[in-house]
């Protein structure tokens, strides 16, 4: 599993309200930057756009009702993606969907 996945999955897995709002900026931009462009993601990349403009807002909780569909979204990914980021992925939509 490549380590911004596996550092996202970490900082998330101390449920969502443990993640300060400057931090989770900073890593919504590390992840638009990196599938940007990447085919099939543009969903995503969309979503996390829309998280990203949440946070930046202090709409902590338009925030979090985005996350279910953003988790949705990073489960369609799963099929495409490389096999050693998919369980890791998978984690990752689970945290994200609750």
């Amino acid at each position: 599993m490549n380590s911004q996945l596996q550092s996202t999955i970490q900082a998330l897995s101390g449920g969502l309200s443990s993640v300060d709002a400057d931090t989770a900026v900073s890593n919504v931009s590390t992840w638009q930057g990196a599938l940007s462009g990447a085919p099939g993601a543009e969903n995503v990349v969309a979503g996390l756009g829309e998280l990203q403009v949440a946070l930046e807002n202090g709409d902590l909780e338009g925030a979090a009702d985005l996350l279910p569909n953003l988790g949705r979204e990073v489960e369609a990914l799963i099929p495409d993606a490389p096999e050693d980021d998919q369980e890791g992925l998978r984690q990752l939509a689970d945290l994200l969907q609750g």
